[in-house]
């Protein structure tokens, strides 16, 4: 388990997935009832990087969503381990700002024409 401000990532073994995650969701929910804090469930969902098929797990008596990608620390992960995503979305942002950076600059086609044709 990992604990940030208002987050909490939980993480199991590959072999007894199913079994230890529902486990961990369960005594989450006994730590949150005892401190108080309530828990967001619509943002609550499960990534498994397996091939496997999946088992429904709850926090709290709600069933937990499905994902197929997850971003944590701004990098894409999903189901299978590939970056494809991740890579994608890279080069989305880098072709955006390159786009911003080049509208910035004033290019006159006409002006360009007529000091080429003088040289």
């Amino acid at each position: 388990m990992k604990l940030f401000a208002d987050d909490v990532k939980l993480y199991c073994s590959f072999d007894n997935f199913s079994y230890d995650l529902q486990t961990v969701c369960d005594k989450l929910t006994e730590w949150a009832d005892k401190w108080q804090i309530k828990i967001a469930f619509n943002k609550c969902t499960v990534h498994r990087i397996s091939n496997r098929d999946s088992h429904i797990n709850q926090i709290g008596g709600q069933i937990l969503g499905q994902s197929n990608e997850t971003c944590d620390i701004r990098i894409i992960i999903d189901n299978k381990l590939n970056f494809n995503s991740h890579v994608s979305a890279v080069a989305h942002k880098a072709h955006v700002r390159a786009s911003l950076i080049l509208r910035t600059f004033v290019f006159n086609q006409s002006i360009y024409y007529l000091r080429s044709s003088h040289t």
